[in-house]
């Protein structure tokens, strides 16, 4: 009860304080994104729900899920073995205290904190645009703790010694979070970053056109740092390339070398060499790319 009194009134002030969220949510770009999410065939919510799973296990567990379940398994085959020769041994007096059953307050508060957390997890495999950990991220706090939980009652059920299941307990958490340190990149570091901002600079005589597809633009973000350099941007979709065509090959100076942020799902290869034609520019070098999704072209005459 005070569990969701708590998070009802987080949402009410929420709310309050940024009252444009509901029209954001309801009626903004966001909104109808998730509706094409929920409607979208092609991409089964089933198939994005272990998509998510996955995510979790490389981000939480550095991708041991396997071993860490097969520890998980192996505790709880000793713990029950254990319980019953206790059982056995000490007769039905066997305190509740050490008992291998959890009460029932404590099976209420991990029973509903997973459903929780797997609640959340369907919903947004459900509605976010893009199957990335961000999304996630608000129940990863949780997830750790219903597993260290789970295995702090495991392993009390077994050895029975407090500090004995601490240090258990946080050399199985110190392996996983080295082995998946080891084994991944760090996310949203943007280690290209030094380098395309580099870049940037260096052909900062030269005007830049951005060309998307629809579901690519809020990638655009990702470009802004670098596209601050040029003297001019033009920012377009790959549907009103057409009428912006005429006016880039009006504005931009002749002679002027073309920077192109390119991210279509049609063939690239064409799409720019159609650029290459609008603009007046007859030669094209890659500098560098897929830089969030981006290839990047410099266009000279």
């Amino acid at each position: 009860k005070k569990c969701l009194v708590g998070v009802a009134f987080g949402g009410g002030l929420g709310i309050l304080l940024y009252p444009t969220c509901l029209s954001h949510i309801f009626k903004g770009y966001r909104g109808r994104e998730s509706w094409e999410r929920i409607v979208d065939g092609a991409s089964p919510w089933k198939t994005r729900i272990h998509i998510y799973l996955r995510i979790m296990n490389r981000e939480l567990l550095g991708g041991t899920f396997r071993v860490v379940l097969a520890v998980l398994a192996v505790l709880a085959v000793a713990a029950v073995i254990l319980h019953y020769f206790r059982k056995q041994k000490c007769g039905i007096t066997e305190s509740k205290a050490e008992s291998f059953v959890w009460t029932d307050k404590r099976t209420f508060l991990f029973l509903q904190t997973g459903l929780g957390c797997g609640l959340y997890i369907i919903t947004v495999a459900r509605i976010a645009p893009y199957n990335v950990d961000r999304y996630a991220f608000p129940v990863f706090p949780q997830c750790m703790l219903l597993l260290a939980f789970f295995c702090w009652w495991l392993l009390q059920s077994v050895v029975r010694r407090r500090r004995v299941c601490f240090g258990i307990l946080a050399v199985l958490f110190f392996c996983t979070g080295v082995f998946g340190a080891g084994h991944r990149d760090v996310q949203y570091l943007y280690p290209q970053k030094v380098n395309t901002e580099q870049v940037a600079k260096q052909n900062s005589d030269a005007y830049s056109l951005v060309v998307y597809d629809k579901a690519y633009y809020a990638y655009t973000y990702f470009l802004y740092p670098d596209l601050m350099h040029y003297p001019k941007t033009y920012v377009t979709g790959m549907n009103d390339w057409e009428r912006l065509s005429a006016e880039v090959k009006q504005e931009i100076p002749a002679g002027k070398p073309v920077l192109v942020y390119l991210q279509t799902k049609e063939p690239q290869g064409a799409v720019l060499k159609r650029i290459q034609q609008e603009v007046g520019r007859g030669h094209a070098q890659k500098l560098f790319g897929p830089y969030h999704g981006f290839q990047v072209y410099h266009l000279t005459v």
